[in-house]
């Protein structure tokens, strides 16, 4: 597009042609884990399976052949693909539960107390010494817990979640969750969870 005074012109150009010694060649996305394919985000590439289809590790999703006027080309293969998979996680913890909150919030002047954790400063000056700076405080809270049935649903499952979820990539989410079994003792608790997990599963590959 380019602009003369008040007007645009539009002006077609042809693709530049793709040399094949400008792409990598034999370039694959292929799958680290089985699943069912739940949606595609794809920059470049020809996806091989359609929604819904049942992958499983080692599986091309998605390669760089592409046909051009009866010629086959290979073009830089980049994307996502999603899937969705069963994961069974067992879990042991310890019953005695020691975790801390955020309590009051309020502002200091010198240095907050060693059970105060600092989320703001007034000026934010490297070179202003501590005792003279204001900061925004707040109280930590310890609480001790001893875990039972009726901390299931509010603290074992939410912990188990989020300790599942660090193990995925960024993208990765989880769908559902199923408790198959929990025991209690004396000093741990003991279990196991299925989780349906919605995650990208392509990596790259260049192997034919």
């Amino acid at each position: 597009i380019e602009k003369a005074g008040a007007k645009l012109k539009v002006v077609v150009e042809e693709a530049p042609v793709i040399e094949n010694e400008q792409v990598a060649s034999g370039r694959l996305l292929v799958a680290k884990q089985g699943g069912i394919v739940s949606h595609y985000k794809i920059e470049s590439g020809v996806k091989q399976f359609a929604l819904n289809d049942v992958v499983v590790k080692g599986d091309v999703l998605v390669t760089g052949e592409v046909v051009v006027a009866d010629e086959l080309r290979q073009v830089p293969v980049r994307g996502k693909v999603f899937v969705d998979f069963w994961r069974t996680v067992s879990f042991t913890m310890p019953r005695l539960l020691t975790y801390s909150e955020q309590g009051e919030i309020r502002w200091v002047m010198g240095r907050p107390a060693k059970n105060e954790a600092v989320l703001d400063t007034l000026v934010p000056w490297d070179w202003l010494p501590s005792e003279l700076n204001v900061h925004k405080v707040s109280k930590q809270v310890s609480h001790t817990v001893m875990l039972g049935e009726e901390h299931l649903d509010s603290t074992i499952l939410p912990l188990l979640q989020q300790k599942t979820l660090a193990t995925l990539s960024e993208d990765a989410s989880i769908q559902s969750e199923k408790l198959l079994h929990v025991t209690f003792d004396n000093d741990t608790v003991k279990g196991q969870v299925l989780y349906l997990v919605n995650e990208n599963v392509a990596v790259l590959s260049s192997s034919d």
